[in-house]
């Protein structure tokens, strides 16, 4: 059960924020057979399923699938529990029920090894069907803290495009990119020079302070 204040409001919290920010970008994409990989502790799933959503999740920690199932087991709109380790070295004979056959593959979540990663990604990109999205978190590698001007920023947001661009390779065209950062508290907050853009200080350089969310869209 949420909390409730003393007005009797649901008592919102930052990961709630976060999920629903996440979940309202890539809404226009998420059709079909949706597969969730990573779906942790549930927050996007729940999210997902608020929205009307059938889907299949998945978690490679045994200790979030056991949550999963004890959560979701007898959700009449999970069509499936399953735990798919996008970096298992026998990806193709392990899940070849799933290859090619989810028009909506997420990882929002992070899990190691990460998505860009090039065994990761080229399993994933097994699971989704022609013209399937998928939709990653991934980390940018050029940071954009501090006081760049609109200029600086525009040509690292072109330069960080080129590079997922690449990572999604010719047989997904890229549909989307939107880039942001977490605050300590987790959650994203608008910049008036990128799409929900923060710095934990406003002297922060680290390297991988930023993360992006693309949508590619298998064409072959």
């Amino acid at each position: 059960m949420q909390p409730i204040d003393e007005q009797g409001l649901v008592i919102r919290n930052d990961t709630d924020t976060f999920y629903e920010w996440m979940y309202d970008t890539i809404r226009p994409y998420v059709r079909g057979k949706i597969l969730e990989i990573g779906s942790g502790a549930g927050y996007l799933t729940e999210l997902l399923l608020q929205r009307g959503h059938q889907l299949k999740i998945s978690d490679p920690d045994k200790e979030y699938w056991k949550q999963l199932v004890e959560k979701y087991e007898h959700h009449a709109q999970i069509m499936g529990i399953t735990n798919i380790t996008p970096s298992n070295k026998r990806f193709e004979e392990n899940y070849a029920r799933y290859l090619g056959k989810c028009y909506t593959v997420i990882l929002l979540n992070n899990i190691q090894p990460g998505a860009e990663e090039s065994d990761v990604l080229a399993n994933l990109k097994k699971l989704v069907a022609i013209n399937g999205n998928l939709i990653l978190r991934l980390p940018v590698r050029i940071s954009l803290f501090g006081h760049a001007d609109g200029e600086e920023l525009d040509f690292w947001r072109h330069r960080n495009r080129q590079a997922i661009r690449k990572l999604f390779g010719t047989e997904f065209e890229l549909k989307e990119t939107w880039f942001f950062n977490l605050s300590n508290s987790g959650s994203a907050v608008n910049h008036p020079l990128l799409t929900s853009f923060t710095s934990n200080s406003e002297n922060d350089r680290n390297r991988h302070g930023l993360f992006a969310i693309a949508v590619g869209r298998k064409n072959q």
